[in-house]
């Protein structure tokens, strides 16, 4: 179980860490100074061998999923699993997502101090905090929609359930995770004197 869940948070790192490279990939660019890009390459070498790790890591769960036992609904002693309480487990992925907003920032500015970092942080939870039940309401609207049209067309809607699971979980996260690295990489780091 420990297992699942140390990758489910990995798979939610790397997925928000590969769309706001993405995202704010021109900011990036723009922001990076000359010996920054002397060093891409190297960099996009060891993130290509980062996502080499990660999709193995993936593929050996599976497998491992694929070839356990799925008998009966018998659970004997070795099929113990041992379930974390939700605010740590909370706690574990705020403090995930917070390592990899600042190893990700001071990689495109090395000058970010963790005065700035921990400044920018909170700006994009107030931020995120304004916008999250909006954006909620509407993701929940499509989803209502989507469900309304499966459950016409007589089609199963339990593979939503992933969707809205990671969606609630980590999108909050991510949201903070990207407005933090927006905020640092477009040079906006020093609007509220905290």
């Amino acid at each position: 179980m420990l297992a699942a869940r140390g990758l489910e948070v990995a798979n939610a790192l790397v997925l928000t860490y590969l769309a706001t490279e993405y995202l704010l990939k021109e900011q990036i660019r723009h922001s990076s100074s000359s010996e920054r890009l002397a060093a891409s390459g190297f960099q996009r070498r060891l993130q290509r061998a980062s996502l080499l790790v990660w999709g193995l890591a993936n593929f050996g769960f599976f497998l491992a999923r694929l070839f356990s036992s799925s008998g009966g609904g018998d659970h004997s002693a070795s099929s113990f699993h041992l379930h974390l309480p939700s605010q740590v487990v909370l706690a574990f992925v705020f403090v995930s997502f917070v390592a990899l907003a600042w190893w990700d920032i001071r990689r495109v500015k090395p000058d970010l101090t963790p005065k700035t970092f921990v400044r920018q942080i909170c700006v994009s939870t107030l931020e995120s905090l304004l916008i999250l039940p909006l954006v909620s309401v509407g993701v929940a609207m499509a989803f209502l929609v989507l469900i309304g049209i499966l459950d016409t067309v007589h089609t199963s809607t339990v593979w939503l359930n992933n969707p809205i699971y990671y969606g609630v979980l980590y999108g909050p996260f991510s949201t903070i995770y990207f407005f933090t690295k927006k905020r640092c990489v477009s040079n906006r780091g020093q609007i509220l004197p905290l």
